[in-house]
């Protein structure tokens, strides 16, 4: 008996269209908030030659390091496994921290780690304390996991009310409370005091975002705390400071019987051979990163001062990141077109409704603040007429 001819995916097309009701049927099984939501996407301008919008380390690691790197992962048998939680890796970090390794857990860049976060603590109608302004992915995720947002306010000079969040606390008996410290997308930053105190009236968990830990004072952050706060979580990234935001690795810093419940939750083999031997290579050569660093906050304050003596801006707000907020006296999107016409991207703002036709630039290399900063110029000159 002969056999039936195998159809590829072009003839099972053309021998049954897919009927709209049935994809319909198949769409309205997904989970209705996940539906509600929209994707989490970020457009690419390819003909951009300074890019200003994304608070990256505008320093790439030298050809030297990453051919350190690359003759070592040739050793590396591609054929096998990686360990299921990258203990090297792990290891290093925890030496870089000044903990245990057992206080790290080590993630596909800080994004994935918010999310294990949110699906370990957060159920349906869980109330979370979210101040805003904040990096909006964190409510994205409450929405996902259908807990409650606790809106917090922040003040006219866009500061955290500190106040209103400590109240938010005790009244809500949140399971989470998520602090920027410098806060993304504002560049505001909240004292270790302050901090303290908010972990000391709160029951639940207290997540302190430090991605740009690295850019304020000596960079330590909040993890001497951990020696007494078990509700403190500490959420880091090689993103910026490190220089790293093409590879992915984010880390979380917390109570080791912490560490183990959101363990359980995570997918093995997150981390790879290569991003775990990359990510140790740079911790050995954590004093090229001090010093960009220390060019950046340079660059930055820089900024922050030029900026104040350019007609047409109207408002500049302080910050403690790589990063800064400042608003003209015309449109946000009708300036940050014409500036990319001149190839420089600069981050629109106004999504956040606080934010409302501000712009964001970060400090780039001496060279291209100086292009932005005549173009800036130039652009709000040229658009006034």
């Amino acid at each position: 008996m002969p056999h039936a001819p195998i159809l590829n995916h072009k003839d099972l097309m053309t021998e049954r269209a897919i009927q709209p009701e049935v994809l319909i049927h198949l769409i309205d099984k997904i989970r209705p908030n996940i539906r509600a939501e929209h994707a989490y996407l970020v457009g690419l301008e390819a003909h951009i030659a300074t890019k200003l919008n994304q608070n990256e380390n505008p320093y790439d690691w030298p050809s030297d390091i990453k051919a350190q790197l690359f003759d070592s992962f040739l050793t590396i048998p591609w054929n096998r496994y990686p360990n299921d939680q990258p203990v090297l890796l792990q290891k290093a970090i925890a030496d870089y921290v000044g903990l245990s390794p057992d206080q790290v857990l080590v993630s596909n860049g800080s994004n994935e780690m918010m999310l294990s976060i949110g699906s370990v603590l957060i159920g349906k109608d869980t109330p979370v304390v979210l101040p805003t302004p904040l990096f909006s992915l964190y409510e994205k995720i409450v929405r996902l996991c259908e807990g409650q947002i606790i809106s917090v306010a922040c003040l006219p000079d866009f500061g955290f009310d500190l106040p209103a969040i400590r109240e938010a606390i005790r009244t809500n008996n949140p399971v989470l409370t998520v602090i920027g410290a410098p806060n993304n997308p504002t560049g505001a930053h909240v004292s270790k005091e302050d901090l303290l105190d908010i972990l000391e009236i709160s029951s639940g968990f207290v997540l302190i975002d430090e991605a740009y830990a690295e850019f304020v004072g000596d960079g330590r952050g909040m993890q001497a705390a951990l020696a007494q706060y078990p509700n403190l979580l500490i959420l880091r990234t090689f993103s910026k400071s490190f220089a790293l935001a093409g590879i992915r690795i984010g880390y979380l810093l917390g109570h080791p019987a912490v560490l183990r419940e959101i363990l359980k939750y995570r997918i093995p083999f997150m981390v790879d051979h290569l991003t775990e031997r990359i990510g140790v290579t740079v911790l050995q050569h954590a004093d090229w990163m001090r010093e960009k660093v220390r060019e950046i906050v340079s660059e930055t304050q820089r900024l922050q001062q030029a900026l104040k003596e350019v007609p047409g801006i109207i408002q500049l707000l302080p910050t403690e990141a790589n990063f800064m907020l400042f608003k003209t006296n015309l449109p946000a999107k009708k300036v940050m077109d014409a500036m990319s016409e001149k190839g420089i991207l600069l981050r629109n703002m106004s999504g956040y409704v606080e934010l409302n036709n501000f712009l964001r630039v970060n400090a780039g290399t001496p060279e291209e603040n100086d292009r932005f900063l005549e173009a800036i110029k130039i652009v709000l000159r040229e658009e006034e007429r």
